[in-house]
């Protein structure tokens, strides 16, 4: 199995503080604008898809919308376990079914999860080390014999 996994955290969404229900808390304008920078900095890179996985949570999906609409992928699917709180087994036990396998998966999700998935793959266990950033991306080269980090780029360079 070799495989390009991507870890993209959703974009900046409306404070906690708001009166809005965190599950339904969308991205505020400013979190769109960056979201849509980097996916075009994707696009540019030449980045694309098999497959994009959203957590069901507003701002992922809104997220994850617009790196569709970019043209990433033409592929996506809300996937339950990237919610908050989602377990890495549960999508290692979902790519087993997949056929064909996909090359290059995008997971779009939530801190401190998506850092905790990407030290599971690295290290075999979660050190709460990695932090990505909102907007942020990380790439992992994934194979048998383990993970590599590729990339874990703030949004600033976009």
């Amino acid at each position: 199995m070799d495989m390009d996994l991507y870890f993209v955290r959703h974009g900046l969404a409306l404070d906690r503080s708001s009166s809005q229900p965190d599950m339904t808390r969308p991205l505020t304008r400013e979190g769109m604008q960056r979201t849509r920078q980097m996916a075009h900095a994707l696009k540019r890179l030449g980045v694309t898809w098999d497959l994009l996985l959203t957590s069901p949570v507003v701002r992922a999906m809104e997220t994850a919308l617009l790196l569709e609409e970019v043209g990433l992928t033409a592929a996506l699917r809300v996937y339950a376990p990237l919610a908050p709180g989602g377990d890495i087994t549960l999508f290692k036990d979902w790519l087993t079914t997949q056929e064909p396998l996909p090359t290059a998966i995008a997971l779009v999700g939530h801190q401190p999860d998506l850092g905790h998935w990407i030290e599971l793959l690295l290290y075999g266990q979660p050190y709460g080390q990695i932090l990505l950033k909102k907007s942020g991306v990380a790439r992992l080269a994934w194979q048998l014999e383990g993970a590599q980090l590729l990339w874990l780029l703030p949004p600033k360079l976009f």
